[in-house]
């Protein structure tokens, strides 16, 4: 029911001020095809459908949502499913560049403790957004933080994600100690300021990374999205399993994941290097040859 509602709440915002107005097909149409083009979600857009046909049962008239436009629409996105998008990562150099930047404002040490959590909390944007105070505990060189609902565990209990305490000032576990002490009094870790009873939106997340991006001159390609590719596809350079990689990052599946990694002589150590092990220049014996060719190995016709 809740996530109906939230459905609902997006569509009416959406349409702006038209809410006693009748609401005709072609703007469900609109505004689910927008949804589908901004999200790539095939569930988000059956489930924004559902939310809607269930509401508009409610009043007198046809409605809306029984469209054989819009039953063409899900019936093309139920086939097409997902397209897994390769979005840009976060570099160790752009992140040097942050570790630098000194957040002076309240609004400028908000979005950069969201981006640090992001990172090493190898976090979904929605999941860093929404986060709540309850769900953050410290502990000795480490902060625990309980992911309540996540994109792979709809119902189940709340998973945790451990993250280290690291040196210098670019540290998540540092940067949230000190953000609790002076962010606004709200439930959410990250509040929205002008009402501090709802949670920073990912609009706003995004406009506030992209200043800071484009502050730092950095490229402008990277989303917040790239923050948990960047993190995946660090870890995987430095050695870590990718089942770790999966906990860590709650993914339930390795296609999955592969969206995030980059490829690259770090992610693919072994692989990319078969040419220099397989030891072309050494002799029948393995004893080097030191360019000369190999002995020839006597047939039984000779």
């Amino acid at each position: 029911m809740r996530s109906y509602t939230a459905a609902i709440t997006k569509f009416q915002r959406w349409r702006d001020g038209r809410l006693k107005d009748q609401v005709q097909s072609n703007e469900v149409l609109a505004y689910l095809t927008q949804l589908f083009a901004r999200s790539n979600s095939a569930s988000s857009v059956q489930m924004a459908s559902a939310a809607l046909k269930w509401y508009f049962s409610f009043y007198a008239g046809p409605n809306p949502v029984d469209s054989v436009w819009i039953r063409t629409l899900l019936e093309g996105v139920r086939r097409g499913g997902r397209i897994p998008t390769h979005r840009a990562k976060i570099s160790e150099t752009e992140l040097r560049l942050l570790a630098h930047w000194r957040a002076e404002d309240i609004k400028d040490k908000r979005i950069l403790t969201l981006l640090a959590t992001l990172y090493a909390g190898c976090l979904r944007p929605s999941e860093g957004t929404s986060l709540r105070r309850r769900q953050v505990q410290f502990a000795a060189g480490r902060m625990v933080l309980h992911i309540v609902q996540d994109k792979t565990n709809k119902h189940g209990a709340g998973r945790p994600v451990v993250i280290q305490e690291s040196p210098g000032q670019f540290c998540a576990v540092k940067l949230m100690k000190s953000w609790l002490q002076i962010s606004p009094n709200s439930e959410y870790v990250f509040p929205n300021f002008k009402d501090c009873s709802r949670p920073i939106s990912y609009d706003t997340a995004r406009q506030e990374w992209t200043r800071v991006a484009a502050l730092l001159r950095m490229p402008g390609h990277v989303t917040l999205h790239g923050f948990r590719g960047g993190a995946a596809t660090k870890a995987i350079e430095e050695g870590a399993p990718v089942d770790e990689v999966m906990r860590h990052g709650r993914w339930k599946r390795v296609d999955t994941l592969k969206a995030y990694i980059d490829t690259s002589e770090k992610t693919t150590p072994v692989a990319s290097s078969l040419m220099k092990r397989l030891r072309l220049h050494d002799g029948p014996e393995g004893e080097e040859r030191e360019g000369r060719p190999p002995t020839p190995v006597a047939t039984e016709e000779e």
